[in-house]
């Protein structure tokens, strides 16, 4: 493994980590989660794990997402933050077969939502549990 490719995944675990120097139990669950979906990526990608920051202006915040393939499903794990760079939502999402539906779990709220894309690429949300 190149040190770009550590350097990248230490990146993106921080990025995973919540702000409190003292993590909880469920913290520390979630950042051992993360380090697993990297290593998964990082194996899957040739060394490189798969990794994509994005950040929506309108909004006020940026995500960092990760993916890997877990038996031929592909799951990400996001982690948004604000315009100051705190932690303002973690996400587990699993996709269809077919990757045209993704089911995602805010990891701290246990909420679910369910998007679907459309014809035009972009994610829609049909459906909230």
């Amino acid at each position: 493994m190149s040190n770009k490719t550590i350097i990248a995944a230490m990146l993106v675990i921080a990025a995973f980590t919540a702000p409190a120097s003292a993590m909880s139990r469920h913290d520390r669950e979630w950042v051992s989660h993360a380090k697993g979906l990297i290593a998964a990526s990082i194996q899957q990608n040739g060394g490189t794990p798969s990794i994509v920051r994005r950040c929506f202006p309108q909004y006020g915040k940026c995500e960092t997402e990760a993916y890997a393939m877990f038996g031929g499903i592909m799951s990400t794990m996001i982690t948004a933050e604000d315009t100051y760079g705190k932690t303002v939502g973690r996400y587990v999402c699993h996709y269809n077969e077919t990757a045209d539906v993704k089911r995602c779990t805010d990891y701290d709220r246990g909420s679910v939502s369910i998007t679907m894309k459309g014809q035009d690429g972009l994610w829609y949300p049909v459906a909230n549990k």
